[in-house]
């Protein structure tokens, strides 16, 4: 059996998801309305800088993320030692802290879950890099991780679990007044919230929507596309809309099609690629260089939702290397 310190005066975050993706489209922005005391939260950037330089001027105390090492997680507690003292969490305390000459937390990254602490309430806009972050499952353990629920509308932890064994039946905790408490499975996913979830055997399970990509591909000259794969964890068939943005021109088509078909434009108006039940469903999205001439440097991020889900992909265009 493990216990985790959380202190007693803990309330869980409410937090957006992205703001809004600029014309760059490599930088996004996550907004943190933090309360004061304890904050659990969900990152889908990597914010620019370091802990320091992102909480500079904030009333945050701490920040702190776990790390395991090969260690499983049987039941949750709520014990009175603090869990950055133990050696499977990472912390970053702020200058003037007792503890802060201890900081081995320097850098925060998209895809993780941190508890953060602050000395009073505060909105916190975390300026960085989206990436195609991918659920990892610790059999036979409680995982600390967030959904990629879509904050427009995010399906319920039912629905977003429906399609897997390993995590039926479903025991998930949320942070409420200062104990971890058990999440109903009708309440919707907060996507920048953490949450420790139980998976019972081993599993690459993603929602009811995985998207499967190399990670943050890139375009240039000589590489013009690059493969995805839509995947229907849902038990049926589903429509998936896919946006753009960025500067980064680019175009989707579905491997399936016939070899002169033309490629879809993707921007922000959404297009509707189709996902199959169990099995992938090949696509392939290139620059769409009949449109605008591709800059090195350009960047778009794809975005892919359905079932209450949204899944974030960036793609680069760089210089093509030297021969």
């Amino acid at each position: 059996m493990r216990f985790f310190p959380f202190p007693s005066c803990i309330m869980i975050v409410a937090v957006a998801g992205f703001a809004h993706l600029d014309a760059n489209a490599q930088d996004a922005e996550q907004t943190l309305n933090l309360i004061e005391g304890w904050n659990a939260v969900h990152l889908r950037v990597t914010p620019d800088g370091t802990v320091a330089s992102v909480f500079d001027g904030a009333p945050v105390e701490l920040v702190t993320t776990w790390y395991p090492e090969k260690l499983k997680v049987s039941s949750l507690q709520d014990p009175a030692a603090e869990p950055w003292k133990n050696s499977e969490w990472r912390t970053w305390q702020a200058p003037g802290l007792p503890g802060a000459f201890l900081n081995n937390l320097h850098a925060m990254e998209s895809g993780r879950a941190y508890l953060i602490k602050a000395r009073a309430a505060a909105t916190i806009r975390l300026r960085g890099t989206p990436s195609a972050d991918r659920l990892h499952w610790e059999a036979q353990s409680f995982n600390f991780t967030g959904l990629p629920a879509d904050p427009a509308s995010p399906a319920t932890f039912a629905a977003f679990f429906a399609g897997s064994a390993a995590h039926q039946p479903l025991r998930a905790f949320r942070m409420a007044a200062g104990n971890w408490q058990p999440v109903s499975a009708n309440s919707t996913i907060n996507p920048s919230e953490a949450y420790w979830i139980w998976c019972g055997e081993g599993s690459e399970f993603q929602g009811p929507l995985d998207v499967r990509v190399g990670e943050n591909p890139i375009l240039n000259s000589s590489s013009e596309s690059f493969p995805i794969k839509l995947v229907s964890n849902s038990g049926s068939p589903m429509a998936v809309q896919v946006t753009a943005t960025g500067s980064l021109p680019l175009a989707g088509i579905s491997r399936q099609r016939s070899a002169n078909a033309t490629p879809v434009t993707l921007g922000s108006n959404p297009a509707v690629f189709s996902a199959t039940a169990g099995e992938a469903q090949d696509y392939r999205i290139s620059w769409a260089a009949a449109a605008t001439p591709a800059v090195p440097g350009s960047s778009s991020v794809l975005q892919f939702r359905a079932a209450g889900v949204r899944l974030t992909v960036p793609v680069s265009f760089l210089a093509s290397p030297a021969r």
